[in-house]
C-alpha cells in the first residue's frame, strides 16, 4: 500500500498549514477552494451569531 501526501494550503486567517480538503469548495468555483479553512469560517460565523442575538 502506498501513501500519497496530499496537497496542503496556509489559511491567511490562522496561517496554518492544512490539507487542501480543510478547505470548502468556492460555490461558482469549480475546483477552486475557499481562502480560509473551514474552522476559521464557522468561528467567524459563531461569533457574528453570537453578536447578533445578544
Amino acid at each position: 500500500m502506498t501513501m500519497t501526501a496530499e496537497a496542503t494550503k496556509t489559511c491567511p486567517h490562522c496561517t496554518r498549514d492544512l490539507p487542501v480538503s480543510a478547505f470548502a469548495l468556492r460555490k461558482r468555483g469549480g475546483e477552486s477552494r475557499q481562502a480560509w479553512c473551514r474552522d476559521c469560517i464557522n468561528e467567524t460565523r459563531r461569533e457574528a451569531y453570537a453578536r447578533r442575538t445578544t
